[in-house]
């Protein structure tokens, strides 16, 4: 069972996690391989299991847009009483106890009408519970987020960012670079080691 409403052809939905159908999962696994920003801390295998076995998963729904059975946009969410100190009924998109990442599933395609069909009818739930904000946690500042802040202007939703913050990553050179930073001998090393160390008796390392 969920909520739904339509935003031009584009239908949102609020479906529950733990009885989600067969056919929902297979469309949301579907629109995680082909997301425009990927997310798998907002995929089904990292999702489903929370929703089963925190002391809060009964809480998680999923909140989706698209055609039919085909998802183009969705994100979790989970309603709460209290957020960062706040004593105030907020729909947050954090449903696991850490959040690393939390930018939505889009499609490259048809995210700016999914998005929209999104957060209208999270505002048309607002209506029976009471929530009036969403926090969106975690979000990159890449095309995702420039799809939310054009929804929300369209729909007239304030938006503020609450905190803003950079985060490093890892970047990686094509063909890699650590060849350069070691002489041929420790290259050698390298490639005779079968990469496992053992500490023997004697307290040394071989």
């Amino acid at each position: 069972m969920g909520t739904s409403i339509r935003a031009g052809l584009m239908q949102g939905r609020i479906l529950d996690v733990r009885n989600l159908s067969p056919t929902d999962e297979e469309s949301w696994r579907d629109l995680a391989g082909r997301a425009v920003e990927p997310n798998p801390f907002f995929e089904p295998d990292c999702i489903i299991p929370a929703a089963v076995h925190q002391t809060f998963g009964d809480e998680i729904q999923l909140v989706v847009a698209g055609y039919d059975d085909r998802f183009f946009a969705c994100m979790p969410i989970r309603h709460v009483t209290r957020w960062r100190q706040l004593p105030y009924r907020i729909v947050t998109s954090q449903v696991r106890r850490m959040t690393y990442l939390g930018t939505p599933l889009v499609d490259p395609d048809q995210g700016a009408d999914a998005v929209a069909a999104m957060l209208s009818v999270l505002a048309e739930q607002r209506r029976v519970g009471g929530s009036r904000v969403l926090a969106l946690q975690e979000l990159t500042d890449g095309r995702v987020a420039a799809l939310f802040r054009a929804a929300a202007s369209e729909l007239g939703l304030s938006l503020v960012v609450f905190e803003s913050f950079e985060r490093g990553f890892l970047g990686r050179h094509d063909p890699p670079g650590y060849k350069q930073a070691h002489s041929p001998r420790t290259l050698r090393i390298f490639r005779a080691s079968s990469g496992t160390w053992v500490r023997s008796s004697g307290g040394s390392w071989r």
